[in-house]
């Protein structure tokens, strides 16, 4: 690198400096340009000036958290924050750099985006999405599944150990958006915080759990059975039930006077027969 103390560029003053790097090398991931006249030709797609950093050593050590730490980065499946890959763009498509694979610039980052299937297993565990992501400046959650309903949220369950995150964002295939905007509430509480359960009400010493015993849909023939549970003796049970009924593609009609809690009755006899 180059001696350049006596560079105007690196004389001025420290917060003007900053103003210069952020313009040079954060990138905006989300922001779409205008499209250009048919008359004019297409102008390049504006990047990262990252070779600003290799001119002297002062650029390099004033620009290199900024580059790393004001960006997003995409997240790897299944190793997380350990291999995470400089994001260009998500719409339309998603495109990426290759993966940073340095680990003391890796520790610089602070923004990530990940992309979760509800409808294949994960390759994580609760425990590594907390080490990777607790105090996190900003982690954007982008949810998808093949069919929508077909699955549950068992696979964004293990985010809910995730705590300090400076914002948090659930989108995509989140159903009603309830458990989505509880679980961005979640992250960003403060760490080492406990949060009350998804749809736990607390009723004297009964503790009632919609993630157990209900406020979840089933679908019969396109239609939408909407079930609400009371609270039941045996847990599991109703959810041996549940996780039953989400494996039919098809189920047959049900009369109107059949409520859900016949459904489980019946369904608790028939275990207790086998």
């Amino acid at each position: 690198m180059a001696d350049q103390s006596s560079s105007p560029l690196l004389a001025l003053p420290p917060e003007l400096r900053n103003a210069i790097w952020t313009l040079l090398l954060v990138h905006d991931a989300k922001q779409q340009p205008a499209p250009p006249p048919p008359t004019l030709p297409t102008p390049p797609t504006p990047g990262v000036c990252a070779n600003i950093l290799r001119t002297c050593h002062q650029a390099h050590k004033e620009g290199t958290p900024i580059l790393y730490g004001d960006n997003t980065f995409l997240a790897h499946t299944s190793l997380l924050a350990a291999l995470p890959a400089f994001l260009l763009s998500t719409l339309p498509v998603r495109i990426v750099l290759p993966p940073v694979t340095h680990s003391r610039v890796a520790a610089l980052i602070r923004r990530y985006y990940i992309h979760v299937r509800l409808d294949t297993d994960p390759r994580f565990t609760r425990l590594q999405a907390g080490e990777s992501f607790t105090a996190a400046a900003e982690l954007e959650i982008e949810v998808f599944q093949s069919m929508y309903g077909s699955c549950d949220f068992s696979v964004l369950r293990l985010f809910e150990g995730v705590r300090g995150v400076g914002r948090a964002v659930v989108r995509g295939s989140v159903g009603d958006g309830r458990y989505a905007e509880w679980l961005v509430r979640c992250m960003m509480s403060p760490v080492g915080s406990e949060v009350l359960g998804f749809g736990e009400e607390c009723i004297g010493s009964q503790v009632w759990r919609a993630w157990v015993h209900g406020n979840r849909r089933m679908y019969y023939d396109g239609l939408t059975l909407a079930t609400t549970m009371r609270p039941h003796k045996d847990a599991n049970t109703v959810e041996r039930f549940f996780n039953a009924v989400m494996l039919f593609p098809r189920a047959p009609s049900l009369p109107s006077s059949f409520t859900a809690n016949q459904h489980v009755r019946n369904f608790a006899i028939r275990q207790q027969q086998l």
